[in-house]
């Protein structure tokens, strides 16, 4: 099983880049937890590339591979996304060799912004596992990873302070996916100071939202979809989901431990980060991380919000904020075998949770895992 063999060593080797150690292994230039970041992300990339029927829209995307050349394929799919099916269909018509580039180009930007952001990659490639990102985003959406890439590779721009250029890169990504319209605020939200009080108010909603909240997320819905300025096919995707009698409906939890074990160490991390005494502007994204929270929470009444919180865990970086555990001296001072243990106890509890809705939720979709080598499925 190479998703717990990947899971398993990256849980140790951040175990490792937490410790001083890590600064006495350089190899030209790389320190080898970076080495180490490296290979897996290859790895995983490789996965991703030749992933086969994996995802609830893998039979939408052949066939709109199949029909890409008809005109009237074009309706209802997104500019870019078609003519990108119309150039592989037309010039190699291999669908496999299509998935392979696009997955390819995805999976390393993504996993190029966390190793350039991430002052412990591992430990934040770890989560993205652990927390189903991989396998939601990299093993089951196309349009929609294409779209978070673009945003990886032009979020420089907000840190630059280069509105245009960002309004560009938006634009471009919405051509894929039209949800990225909603990673614009992204240029303003990572450079926002939040007290402690908003932040922690902020957290109340999210659970507030959680318990109780299929009334108020359903309005929010209804209200975005019929926005004046709100693109059409975003519109019309609000609508399907909306009305549909299986999407946009509370979801029960298999069990409270994994829901109140998550809010605790999002306090935590909130705690963590307003107890620093110097927090580096930009350095942790962590209105990012509260906003994504949000949006996860809102989320289980409506499924969609959960892939927009996505824009600002991985494209904005908000998934970073969990290096404050490792990272804040200010409140552990000098002792980093606690740290050590924080660290240690937080990710065998992701480990339990990811394990459990692994075998749960896509152990079928998942396992035995199937490979291609550019070749049509008979």
């Amino acid at each position: 099983m190479p998703y717990f063999a990947v899971a398993i060593l990256a849980f140790f080797l951040s175990l490792f880049e937490f410790t001083s150690a890590r600064n006495l292994l350089v190899v030209k230039g790389f320190s080898l937890d970076k080495l180490c970041y490296i290979y897996l992300s290859i790895f995983l990339c490789l996965i991703a590339a030749v992933r086969f029927e994996t995802g609830a829209d893998w039979q939408n995307y052949q066939f709109i591979f199949r029909t890409s050349l008809q005109k009237e394929a074009a309706f209802g799919v997104e500019s870019g996304f078609f003519l990108l099916n119309k150039f592989f269909k037309k010039s190699f018509d291999s669908f496999y060799l299509q998935q392979v580039v696009i997955n390819s180009f995805c999976a390393f930007c993504i996993f190029r912004n966390f190793y350039r952001r991430s002052d412990y990659p591992i430990f934040t490639l770890l989560l993205y596992i652990l927390f189903s990102y991989f396998f939601t985003t990299d093993m089951a959406q196309t349009r929609q990873h294409i779209a978070m890439a673009i945003c990886c590779l032009g979020y420089k721009f907000t840190e630059q302070k280069k509105i245009i250029p960002w309004i560009v890169i938006v634009i471009l990504a919405m051509q894929f996916h039209v949800s990225a319209i909603l990673a614009f605020p992204l240029y303003f939200t990572n450079r926002i100071q939040i007290s402690s009080v908003k932040a922690f108010l902020l957290l109340f909603f999210a659970i507030f939202i959680v318990l109780f909240g299929l009334s108020l997320v359903r309005a929010i819905v209804e209200l975005i979809m019929y926005l004046p300025f709100i693109p059409k096919r975003l519109s019309v995707i609000l609508q399907r989901y909306f009305y549909s009698k299986t999407e946009g409906q509370f979801s029960e939890f298999s069990s409270g431990l994994g829901f109140w074990g998550r809010y605790l160490f999002y306090f935590a991390i909130a705690t963590l980060f307003l107890l620093r005494k110097k927090v580096p502007e930009q350095k942790y994204f962590f209105l990012n991380f509260l906003i994504a929270v949000i949006l996860q929470a809102m989320g289980r009444n409506f499924d969609q919000f959960s892939r927009v919180a996505n824009y600002y865990l991985i494209c904005g970086s908000g998934l970073c904020a969990y290096n404050i555990f490792p990272d804040s001296k200010s409140f552990f001072k000098k002792v980093s075998n606690l740290r050590l243990f924080f660290c240690f106890i937080f990710l065998c509890f992701t480990f339990l949770t990811f394990s459990k809705q692994f075998n749960d939720r896509y152990k079928k979709s998942f396992l035995p895992y199937k490979t291609f080598i550019f070749e049509e499925a008979s």
